[in-house]
């Protein structure tokens, strides 16, 4: 009789311990949840705040001399974080990796500078943020993925909305700050894209890093052929954009280190909310009818594509075929 109460005591305190295990186990995976959530927020923030003092600095500035500034600064804070482990951690086989990756996100951050001094600050950071409808049609073709059918219904709807808001006519033609803003966001899923490949082997750090070095090196040239002294707030504006192009990066990937990319990748379109307030609150920019309905759709099919979105690579051919 004792051996088998005993019996029954063993097995309860098994099941007790699995239950209390795995409540452990949902409480840590919704307390990830959360840091994830809250920090993709912040950092899609501080990308909408980017954005907002790029657009103020360029208003007496060219957009490479700001970005110019912007990305010295940003260098150097993330030079400060990776000085700890040496200059031994910046050696890197993927050299051709990450000059793809600095190229196309530094034109495309390029051309969305531009793109806001000729569009809302709402309509550029959204076309910006176009690159999640594009980033599964790259990927088929550079990683040899498949997208389900659900995916392309998704990115149907967010295609749908970037044409309410290109409102395309001969208008367009005269009035090219949207199809900039397309055309940063259509780069900006060919850089995603090599990030996408550089993950696998490199470093968050060493990858920022890279792209705000290699960036100033790119536009000096063009900085100082174009140079005049702006104003002292100008300067003030470029520095800022430098601290939260930084802040932007840091809070994101820590974002994604909490939780995975369909659960808080939708947290990327938060920065066209951000931007939306900022650009009424300041420069009192209202959109119009069109350019609220086709953000909708570009956030709906934009986030439900991210959520989504599980690529399936296609595996290798056998040599029997």
């Amino acid at each position: 009789m004792q051996s088998t109460i005993s019996i029954l005591k063993v097995f309860l305190s098994k099941i007790l311990c699995r239950k209390s295990k795995t409540r452990y186990k949902t409480n840590m995976q919704r307390e990830d949840m959360i840091k994830g959530s809250l920090c993709m927020t912040a950092g899609f923030l501080f990308q909408a705040l980017f954005g907002a003092f790029l657009k103020a600095a360029t208003v007496s500035a060219s957009g490479v001399w700001a970005l110019t500034i912007s990305y010295c600064f940003a260098c150097l804070i993330q030079l400060l974080f990776i000085s700890k482990e040496g200059f031994a951690f910046l050696k890197t086989k993927r050299v051709w990796g990450h000059l793809g990756r600095v190229i196309f996100g530094a034109l495309s951050t390029l051309l969305y500078v531009y793109s806001l001094n000729l569009v809302p600050l709402m309509n550029a950071t959204l076309l910006l943020n176009t690159a999640p409808l594009l980033v599964p049609i790259f990927a088929i073709f550079l990683l040899k993925t498949k997208a389900s059918l659900k995916t392309w219904i998704f990115l149907l709807i967010g295609f749908i909305g970037v044409l309410f808001i290109l409102n395309p006519n001969f208008s367009s033609l005269g009035s090219p700050g949207n199809l900039i803003g397309l055309t940063s966001g259509i780069i900006q899923a060919l850089a995603f894209i090599f990030v996408k490949m550089l993950t696998s082997t490199e470093p968050i750090k060493r990858i920022n890093f890279y792209f705000f070095f290699i960036s100033f090196c790119m536009f000096v040239p063009f900085a100082l052929y174009s140079w005049h002294t702006p104003p002292l707030e100008i300067w003030i504006w470029a520095l800022c954009g430098g601290i939260t192009s930084f802040l932007s990066q840091l809070f994101i990937v820590k974002g994604y280190h909490y939780a995975d990319a369909s659960h808080v990748g939708p947290f990327q379109y938060a920065s066209v909310i951000f931007s939306g307030i900022i650009g009424w609150v300041v420069w009192k920019e209202i959109p119009a009818l069109n350019d609220l309905i086709g953000t909708l759709l570009v956030i709906l099919g934009g986030a439900l594509a991210i959520m989504f979105y599980t690529p399936k690579i296609k595996p290798p051919r056998s040599s029997l075929d």
